[in-house]
């Protein structure tokens, strides 16, 4: 199963568009919120197209959770915008959650910064900002599950 996963898109519809049309199999399309409304305006395009939202700090009128924990090929997802776990402060929090819920992998934005490691035995990833970078790599993450393997990726787009 081939999971993209974006964050922080902020408005920018066009960013969100290109990465979806770079990556045609894609099975699942994860936005980690402050720009949910952009896979929604996509989605309205691509109707056929599976994703899921988490609630950043700056969608307002979003209904969908601050969190989710689902399970996709045997791999126990953590899903977050990662403000409420205060992520630009450490990881403490988030790693505590993490624990909490048994995630294999915690997926989180907020900071625009692009992260992927391993901690305690849990997979941390943040795609960083798909249109506003804070570390001059705008990009996305690709987590490819398959019977409790995993293999991710980190992607950068070109401004």
């Amino acid at each position: 199963m081939k999971i993209i996963i974006v964050s922080d898109s902020h408005g920018d519809d066009f960013a969100v568009e290109t990465i979806i049309e770079k990556n045609p199999d894609a099975d699942l399309f994860i936005h980690l919120g402050d720009g949910y409304r952009d896979f929604v305006n996509v989605k309205s395009k691509n109707p056929k197209m599976s994703m899921v939202l988490v609630k950043g700090n700056t969608d307002y009128s979003c209904f969908e959770p601050e969190d989710r924990v689902m399970v996709l090929e045997e791999v126990r997802f953590f899903i977050t915008h990662g403000h409420n776990y205060l992520v630009k402060s450490g990881l403490e929090k988030l790693m505590k959650r993490a624990k909490k819920v048994n995630a294999d992998i915690v997926l989180f934005g907020h900071t625009h910064v692009r992260m992927d490691t391993e901690k305690d035995g849990v997979i941390l990833i943040n795609p960083g900002s798909c249109a506003r970078d804070m570390d001059d790599c705008m990009g996305y993450a690709v987590v490819n599950v398959d019977k409790g393997k995993i293999d991710r990726d980190m992607v950068k787009i070109k401004p």
